[in-house]
């Protein structure tokens, strides 16, 4: 696993050049922006789809088999009854809504999170368990494909990194928990990556709409786009294995590369599918997915300006390491 440096804010009495270990705060601002904002957004965006569009409840909902024991029993309704009444479909929908409004809370919670601010960590900390929720439901939606959980891996981790990034602890702890906040995330990153990569790849069925705008976006057709993707999918595989190496030489390059690809993909939605002709409709409809996808992109960021770091200002030799790196260096050996 990478080692990060120590992300405290240098104290008055310690210079740069005496300790090269630390962040200097305004580094670690940026770090905390780009966590923050992403997180917002991400939050603001999943907020927009519940209220204006729908969310796969009824994968659990309408789930015969799993709900229908529940149903009999606190209901008492027999399935065909309870599938078709309006009145649930009507309370489905209400609760649709219901989460689209405490995400959009959790963004505001994610702008105003604060050391003192203890109902914005209770909120974030239930946004996250919110997106597990909703993680569960997508992957219900697509038979139960364990890879489909764990393409939102970043999405559902960023919420609780963020909560413990900002909350009030001593220098020292500081210094020790946001390096293992950031070791979190790389392997929510990896994860994410690499379960995108199973689709990408063919080893789940790929979705036809990323053939589709990779055709608009290329000018390729169905056959070519399809093999662009399988290229794609196994250079999703790289990022996730080179994200846990404990090489900084391999990660750093690989982390540029997960960024911009994250950036791309999530642009690409709105690129291939939102028309000026019908820009207000259209950019109603895809906005959104661009936007809840930019944490693909900010979190790589983050720990690329963060690793980078730590190989600019490596730690004192004397201070122990549960992560060793090895830097591929030559070691000579004694006669």
């Amino acid at each position: 696993m990478l080692r990060f440096s120590r992300l405290s804010p240098t104290p008055p009495s310690v210079t740069a050049s005496a300790s090269p270990s630390f962040t200097p705060p305004d580094a670690t601002a940026r770090l905390t922006a780009l966590l923050r904002w992403s997180c917002a957004l991400l939050f603001f965006a999943r907020a927009w789809q519940h209220l204006r569009w729908d969310a796969p409840f009824r994968a659990l909902l309408w789930s015969e088999e799993t709900m229908s024991g529940a149903v009999a029993f606190f209901l008492g309704l027999d399935w065909q009854t309870y599938a078709t009444s309006p009145v649930v479909a009507q309370a489905i929908d209400g609760l649709t809504r219901g989460f689209g409004g405490f995400y959009l809370l959790c963004g505001v919670a994610a702008l105003a999170c604060a050391p003192g601010r203890r109902w914005t960590r209770v909120v974030l900390g239930l946004g996250a368990l919110a997106l597990v929720f909703l993680a569960h439901l997508y992957q219900r939606d697509r038979l139960l494909r364990l890879g489909e959980f764990g393409e939102y891996a970043l999405q559902f981790t960023l919420p609780a990194v963020l909560v413990f990034w900002i909350r009030r602890t001593p220098a020292g702890l500081a210094a020790v928990s946001r390096p293992l906040l950031l070791r979190v995330l790389a392997v929510a990153t990896a994860l994410t990556f690499a379960c995108h990569g199973l689709y990408a790849a063919g080893a789940y069925p790929t979705p036809g709409e990323w053939v589709t705008m990779t055709c608009l976006l290329t000018g390729l057709d169905d056959l070519w786009a399809l093999r662009l993707l399988r290229v794609a999918g196994v250079l999703d595989f790289v990022v996730a294995l080179a994200v846990l190496l404990p090489f900084r030489r391999v990660a750093l390059p690989a982390l540029a590369y997960a960024a911009a690809w994250g950036l791309a993909t999530a642009l690409a939605r709105s690129a291939a599918f939102v028309r000026w002709e019908n820009l207000s409709e259209s950019s109603a409809q895809w906005l959104h997915e661009t936007v809840l996808r930019l944490p693909h992109a900010a979190v790589p960021l983050v720990l690329f300006l963060a690793l980078r770091r730590a190989a600019a200002a490596p730690a004192p030799r004397d201070e122990p390491s549960p992560f060793p790196v090895r830097e591929n260096q030559t070691q000579t050996q004694t006669t």
